[in-house]
């Protein structure tokens, strides 16, 4: 005890491994003609990108590209 404090000893434990964060963007055509999207986020306003989502681990694949 030191200034009337108690100290409790410190607990260690191993920090997680870092999560990789994953986009999917998916190109659809048909013939000359490409898909594009207009955005509404803050992020690039009224721009245009193709249709994209996150992807977690856990997802399927197939499941992130229709955005569920």
């Amino acid at each position: 005890m030191e200034n009337g404090v108690q100290q409790t000893p410190a607990t260690t434990t191993a920090p997680s491994p870092p999560m990789p964060k994953v986009g999917v963007a998916v190109f659809l055509l048909k013939g000359s003609k490409v898909l594009l999207g207009k955005r509404l986020s803050a992020v690039g306003h009224s721009t245009f990108a193709f249709p994209a989502a996150t992807w977690s681990s856990g997802k399927v694949l197939k499941s992130a590209q229709r955005g569920r």
